[in-house]
């Protein structure tokens, strides 16, 4: 259910926490609308549709997966995300798919990344706090993104391989709603962190689960339901742009 950044020093255990260093506090991160302003699902899937990996018929079923979803349709999101991912994966070939990606991440995606993400990145680490993405995107695009900005530790949806081709199917948690929020406590309770002196930042309404676990809820975005969570709770709210 979970994937590691991985650390070379014998000094440094697989979750990046420094043998002898007790951790204070993490900040937990939403991935798509919150660190990259584009969901990075669909832009994935634009992309293998033009390299003719996927059918036209594959990328409007995938739009409109997406379309449900912004707009609150959804009532079993983990169900959808499932299909989605054995419409758009099933038979692929592992480094077909990772090739794209690795393309459309330093092509597109890289420069989607918001400034004031990574400043806030950047502050966690130089106060010593662990930086964890929890995300519903699949593991293959969150694993990049974990590496790239320094994150210590991800959850993400991981898909069956056999054969160097993804099966279709998803192993583990979809990490949404409820499953966020439950990534957050476990992780926190695994290593003895009080989630109340740790950091959460999401973008959509779900979000909120994840965002009320922990001390210090940071709204990046946030869509109206989100915003009008936050106004009342006194969240922080932060408006984060793309320089042109």
């Amino acid at each position: 259910m979970t994937s590691e950044v991985l650390q070379n020093s014998a000094d440094v255990n697989s979750e990046g926490f420094k043998k002898g260093f007790k951790v204070m506090a993490v900040a937990f991160f939403d991935l798509d609308k919150t660190i990259c302003s584009v969901p990075t699902e669909q832009q994935i899937t634009k992309q293998m549709w033009k390299a003719g990996k996927i059918g036209i018929r594959t990328v409007l079923r995938v739009l409109w997966g997406f379309i449900q979803y912004n707009f609150h349709l959804v009532t079993d999101y983990a169900h959808l995300k499932k299909k989605l991912v054995n419409a758009t994966m099933k038979d692929m070939n592992v480094r077909d798919f990772s090739e794209q990606f690795d393309y459309l991440y330093d092509n597109e995606l890289k420069s989607k990344i918001f400034p004031e993400v990574i400043l806030q990145i950047e502050e966690h680490k130089r106060n010593n706090h662990k930086v964890v993405i929890v995300s519903t995107a699949i593991d293959q695009i969150v694993s990049k993104f974990a590496r790239e900005l320094g994150a210590d530790y991800h959850y993400s949806t991981k898909l069956e391989v056999d054969n160097f081709c993804f099966t279709g199917n998803v192993i583990g948690d979809v990490y949404h709603g409820e499953t966020k929020k439950q990534a957050v406590l476990q992780y926190c309770e695994k290593h003895n962190i009080d989630p109340k002196a740790c950091y959460a930042y999401g973008d959509y309404f779900e979000d909120r689960k994840m965002l009320e676990a922990v001390g210090n809820p940071v709204a990046i975005n946030p869509d109206k339901r989100l915003l009008k969570v936050a106004l009342s709770r006194k969240w922080k709210v932060i408006d984060a742009v793309i320089a042109a």
